[in-house]
């Protein structure tokens, strides 16, 4: 539920109450999944709730903890959504990484390489 969304993300009770507006009819819908709900939704609502849900998933990292808001909210916008198919390989042992990888939504598997190769 769109409600369910918008207070396990900590989503501003402004944009919480656009997305009401805009879009109550999802409110009574049946759906489970976080992803159908913000495909319903206008676009400049998705991008406000994902910005939302960005800072969120940053403030929960450790290493952010201590970071202003400020600067979470700088960091979020620079953020980049990456999407992986069952299967795909993200990052091989042994590549140099230039990146940095949030895990928002699924599972990951880890494959190390065996002692002998």
């Amino acid at each position: 539920r769109l409600e369910a969304l918008m207070q396990r993300c900590s989503i501003p009770w402004e944009t919480q109450k656009e997305a009401f507006t805009v879009y109550p009819v999802i409110l009574d819908a049946n759906i489970k999944d976080y992803q159908s709900i913000m495909l319903d939704l206008p676009d400049f609502l998705q991008e406000k709730i994902a910005f939302h849900i960005k800072v969120d998933l940053l403030r929960s990292v450790p290493m952010f903890t201590k970071l202003s808001n400020e600067v979470l909210s700088m960091l979020a916008k620079l953020l980049l959504d990456a999407y992986a198919q069952p299967k795909e390989f993200i990052i091989a042992s042994g590549e140099v990484g230039n990146e940095m990888f949030f895990l928002s939504n699924g599972v990951v598997e880890i494959l190390l390489p065996s002692a002998d190769g």
